[in-house]
């Protein structure tokens, strides 16, 4: 007598013990990645300033060789006006070639810092950002009118001379620089963050440098 061997189909699936757990990691994984996504951006968005601002300061030296007139760079400090409340930041940078009138025409259009970054405002972090450094608009010399800001900033600036030097004064032990670090961390701080760049630059060939730690 034959038997028959009865076959049964079987739908094989993820039990709900079986999802939770999976789902239970997904949620460790993210939880994990997270923080280390953020700071992945926020170095990435430190280096973009760190070219920009090293981009405006090469360039701004080049043209004041090239067109044998004064440049000057001109640092931004204002107040962000999508977050309400925020304190006024150095966010930009711009340069300027002179003419002998002493009438300033921009080079290009200002380049903003990502959102993310600032230039720390204080002396220590900042030695080109010392009082004396501020613009008074004087004569020809008139305050021009920014993209969504109109007047409302202040800026700080230095000149690139037409043999490739600077107005910076050369005393001996001071060096001339700025720093940017992540917003997050604060302004005017009395010693750097852990993730920052400052740019240096000669005061006597105007070579404009950087350190990143």
């Amino acid at each position: 007598m034959m038997t028959k061997n009865k076959c049964r189909d079987r739908s094989y699936g993820f039990t709900l013990f079986e999802l939770m757990v999976v789902m239970g990691v997904v949620a460790v994984i993210a939880v994990l990645a997270v923080p280390a996504f953020n700071s992945v951006q926020r170095s990435s968005a430190l280096t973009r300033g760190e070219e920009e601002v090293l981009g405006e300061l090469n360039l701004a030296r080049q043209h004041a060789l090239s067109v044998n007139r004064d440049v000057e760079v001109r640092f931004y400090r204002y107040k962000d006006g999508v977050v309400p409340g925020n304190p006024s930041q150095f966010r930009s940078v711009q340069s300027f070639v002179y003419s002998d009138s002493g009438e300033a025409s921009p080079i290009r259009m200002m380049r903003n810092l990502p959102p993310t970054v600032v230039i720390d405002a204080g002396t220590v972090l900042s030695s080109i950002l010392v009082p004396a450094r501020r613009k008074n608009w004087l004569g020809s010399d008139i305050q021009p009118p920014l993209p969504g800001l109109n007047k409302d900033y202040e800026a700080y600036a230095f000149r690139f001379r037409p043999d490739g030097g600077t107005d910076l004064a050369p005393f001996p032990g001071t060096p001339w620089f700025i720093t940017l670090h992540d917003r997050a961390a604060g302004d005017s701080l009395s010693a750097p963050p852990d993730n920052y760049t400052s740019i240096v630059v000669d005061p006597i060939n105007g070579q404009p440098s950087s350190y990143r730690p």
